[in-house]
């Protein structure tokens, strides 16, 4: 069904070395995303960089919290497509390459994977958005 994927568009992405991300900064990021309720923000710390996925709308305000020269990466018009799975499928072996082979058999290519317990995010290209969410509910419908 539809309430099974949830499409989020005019996304940004920065990305910034953890040596680089303060505590300071994940607080002030935290803090825009609930003063901002109605946009989309998160914060994914890795071993060596943090990525910081959001609403084009918050753009300015992450700017002045990040240090403009350490930004390693920063991209705009993105996507994302949210897969809302049941928790007995987080024990099933190939759930996520069951997406990912269904996207990438149509060429389309995934700028970076998010997931919680229930929740796998693609983020996408604004351009390939259209075409992942009927491929994605293509498969759903398999």
């Amino acid at each position: 069904s539809n309430n099974d994927l949830i499409v989020r568009s005019n996304l940004i992405e920065f990305v910034i070395a953890n040596t680089e991300f303060t505590i300071g900064m994940h607080k002030n990021l935290i803090k825009l995303a609930e003063l901002e309720e109605q946009y989309f923000m998160t914060i994914t710390e890795g071993v060596f960089e943090t990525t910081i996925i959001a609403s084009n709308d918050l753009y300015d305000q992450i700017k002045t919290i990040l240090p403009s020269g350490k930004i390693i990466s920063q991209l705009t018009n993105l996507s994302s497509i949210t897969i809302h799975l049941p928790t007995s499928n987080v024990y099933a072996p190939g759930l996520y390459y069951f997406f990912m082979k269904a996207l990438a058999w149509e060429g389309i290519n995934i700028i970076e994977v998010v997931s919680t317990y229930t929740e796998l995010t693609i983020v996408l290209e604004n351009k390939d958005v259209d075409r992942a969410f009927s491929v994605l509910k293509r498969t759903f419908a398999s």
